[in-house]
């Protein structure tokens, strides 16, 4: 039997794509010019010191908690998409959390619930991302974080990442009401930087992300961090690796 996070994983984006009516985009290959990279921002920010927290307060059983929160997280906005009622990530992040502890049969408190969702304000970097970011802005590009995160989460991570002042602007989907991969989500950075769609390059974290951002019209380069698996969707990245380590080369000359 089809279990509903494998079919989640195969209808979401198709189903949130499809609620909004939008021109399809442009074909992004041929000539183009980078003018502004937009980050997923766990393509910046490491997300494994959650991990941590989960497992100090829940010893043994922290990595299986971590991975069904983190599994609930992605399941609950692809739901609220199709169904059209869009809440906050933190929000949604808290709700994740309390069905992922009920799932795994674990008893957590409201106190124990606000420590961890603490430490999605206090993300450390990929270590690879500040060098890439200094890289992009001497070639001129502008740099964006466009994510279902909130404005506050953001700002927070961009702190504790130590990443101030190397990014012209934090996006959040929370100006649209839609979380990615819907059309409406990925339009955030056309019209914050007035700029078409072949002209942004967005770096995914997430295979379905990536397949979002392509399916938009943005040129993708998805970082796999996890080396996980590619969508089976009918779009592919232009670039894929494990790191941010060609990310540059393939803005500046479309060479991966």
């Amino acid at each position: 039997m089809l279990k509903r996070r494998d079919f989640l994983k195969m209808t979401s984006a198709a189903a949130a794509m499809g609620m909004v009516s939008t021109v399809p985009g442009k074909s992004t290959s041929g000539d183009y010019k980078t003018k502004v990279v937009a980050f997923d921002a766990f393509a910046l920010f490491n997300a494994n010191s959650v991990v941590a927290a989960v497992e100090k307060m829940f010893p043994k059983r922290g990595a299986a908690l971590s991975l069904a929160w983190r599994a609930a997280q992605f399941e609950y906005t692809w739901l609220r998409n199709s169904m059209g009622k869009y809440d906050n990530f933190w929000n949604v992040t808290r709700s994740a959390l309390r069905h992922a502890a009920r799932a795994s049969d674990i008893a957590i408190n409201d106190a124990q619930s606000d420590e961890l969702m603490q430490s999605y304000l206090s993300l450390r970097a990929w270590p690879d991302a500040a060098q890439t970011l200094d890289r992009l802005k001497e070639a001129n590009i502008r740099l964006a974080i466009l994510s279902n995160f909130t404005l506050d989460m953001m700002r927070h991570c961009v702190v504790s990442s130590g990443l101030e002042g190397k990014l012209d602007a934090l996006l959040s989907t929370d100006e649209v009401g839609f979380f990615k991969p819907a059309p409406l989500a990925y339009r955030i950075a056309t019209t914050a930087f007035k700029v078409t769609r072949p002209e942004v390059l967005f770096v995914a974290f997430g295979g379905w992300d990536a397949v979002g951002a392509k399916a938009y019209g943005y040129r993708t380069y998805w970082a796999n961090r996890a080396s996980a698996a590619s969508e089976d969707m009918g779009y592919q990245p232009d670039a894929n690796s494990a790191s941010l380590d060609r990310l540059v080369s393939f803005a500046t000359t479309g060479n991966s």
